[in-house]
């Protein structure tokens, strides 16, 4: 293409609207109305019509604050296509049992609670179990069906998530169930909206209670919301829907790989555990580091990179990537002490004792958790999995009889355990490492992905971003 081409292409487009490579400070192609006359014309790695890409990297002075009018009347447009309805008047919507359903030790149909819901997901592995004659009485109301979606009314409000195929369900308390009318709005699409930033802080806006905030199903009902055509839902959906196939698929490989580690686990320390093994305390195998709250009263020590672990973060995590509050430098210095490194095994002792995990970088946690930092590397594994095998154990030290269960640290370095022989700890570490490690890749890329959804979701919803249909 030559230059009188390029211009014909690319110049006297001030006016048009954003192309989506546009920015406020650079612009495709030429948005000057005579580029004959312009300074830049034909300068290497700044003018357009010489540049591979067709970047402008010196736009109008006045192309910044055309930008933004050019960016409100995108958004006007885009609002201006989207459609807006009660909830009900686009969906099916079912309360729950107000009671709560007898429990089964296993199988596989699931009483779906609040705490099962996060970010349209919905948590089968914590998910309590029930008999088939609780499930018929519980669906006399209506039986959920794969794309339906539970929303939760209460602790906490808002949260939501959508039913998969071959998926047998039943609503827990403090749930409704909302389908969507086919060929109106798309499910997935709408379990999106209702998961989204904006959508759900509305919803808890309008939660009432002065003890336990929680949604009137009426409130529910009459929800508005806002939606695209239905070509573009099932588009955004699909954006969104292949990030969680990807990070669902993730988290059933660390699930098996998990399971695979705790068997063998099992068979080397409990089936064929020699009863003449000695007896040792759980202060021997490692330093037991109890954690700590820096001073609050120093907002410097906050907000920084380093992780700062807490129950809460705690919560099905065999690595902790993300935590809720972080310390700065400054923060971890003021306590250097309480310092663990990576891969230590975090324990919560205060509270919801027995939860176990390992910390994914260098980290601090709080008083509630004390932390195993290992003498040998191939002693990890073994003592993660040995926790985790003593719930049941670090509950009963700890109900004490006090309001609050609390497992000290000195109780806790005492603990007594079986010590099998070390070449058994490093055959067992060599066996089960591998699948730890590649459970530690996993959980980054879980991570990523995360990442990447929780920053689209927004934008898509919002019509800030749009997809090709």
């Amino acid at each position: 293409m030559n230059r009188l081409e390029q211009n014909a292409k690319h110049s006297g487009r001030f006016h048009e609207p954003l192309h989506e490579r546009d920015s406020a400070n650079a612009t495709y192609g030429c948005r000057h109305s005579n580029p004959d006359i312009c300074k830049n014309h034909s300068l290497e790695g700044k003018c357009a019509f010489v540049k591979e890409d067709y970047i402008c990297l010196v736009p109008p002075s006045t192309w910044k604050r055309q930008f933004e009018r050019l960016q409100s009347k995108s958004k006007e447009k885009k609002v201006s296509e989207m459609g807006t309805a009660r909830l009900a008047a686009k969906a099916l919507i079912v309360d729950c049992e107000h009671k709560t359903a007898p429990l089964v030790d296993s199988g596989d149909i699931y009483s779906i609670r609040t705490a099962d819901l996060l970010n349209g997901r919905i948590d089968f592995y914590s998910a309590n179990r029930v008999s088939e004659s609780t499930y018929r009485e519980w669906i006399k109301r209506e039986a959920p069906v794969e794309g339906d979606i539970i929303l939760a009314r209460e602790a906490p409000v808002g949260e939501v998530g959508h039913i998969p195929k071959n998926k047998r369900v039943c609503l827990g308390q403090r749930t409704v169930l909302i389908r969507a009318h086919d060929g109106e709005v798309d499910s997935r699409y709408l379990c999106y909206l209702l998961a989204s930033p904006e959508v759900k802080a509305d919803l808890i806006s309008r939660s009432t209670g002065s003890v336990v905030e929680h949604l009137n199903v009426e409130d529910i009902r009459n929800f508005g919301i806002a939606y695209p055509p239905l070509p573009e839902q099932r588009a955004i959906a699909g954006v969104l829907s292949s990030l969680d196939d990807k990070i669902d698929l993730l988290h059933r490989q660390n699930k098996t790989l998990e399971g695979m580690a705790e068997a063998l686990w099992r068979k080397m320390f409990v089936d064929e555990a020699d009863p003449g093994w000695k007896k040792g305390k759980l202060g021997d195998y490692g330093q037991i580091i109890c954690g700590k709250t820096p001073s609050k009263k120093v907002a410097e020590y906050f907000g920084g990179h380093i992780p700062f672990i807490k129950i809460p973060d705690m919560h099905g995590n065999i690595f902790i990537f993300e935590t809720e509050d972080s310390l700065t430098e400054a923060g971890k210095k003021s306590q250097q002490n309480k310092t663990i490194p990576t891969k230590s095994i975090c324990v919560s002792c205060i509270a919801t004792v027995g939860l176990v995990g390992m910390n994914a970088v260098d980290s601090q946690t709080n008083q509630q958790i004390n932390t195993i930092i290992p003498n040998k590397e191939f002693q990890r594994y073994f003592l993660f999995l040995l926790m985790r095998n003593m719930t049941d154990d670090l509950f009963a030290r700890a109900s004490g009889g006090t309001a609050t269960d609390n497992l000290n640290t000195s109780d806790f370095l005492r603990i007594e355990i079986s010590t099998p022989p070390e070449n058994i700890i490093q055959k067992f570490d060599n066996l089960v490492k591998d699948f730890f490690e590649k459970i530690y890749i996993n959980s980054i890329q879980i991570s990523t992905l995360s990442s990447i959804r929780d920053t689209l979701l927004p934008k898509l919803m919002s019509g800030e971003v749009r997809v090709k249909l």
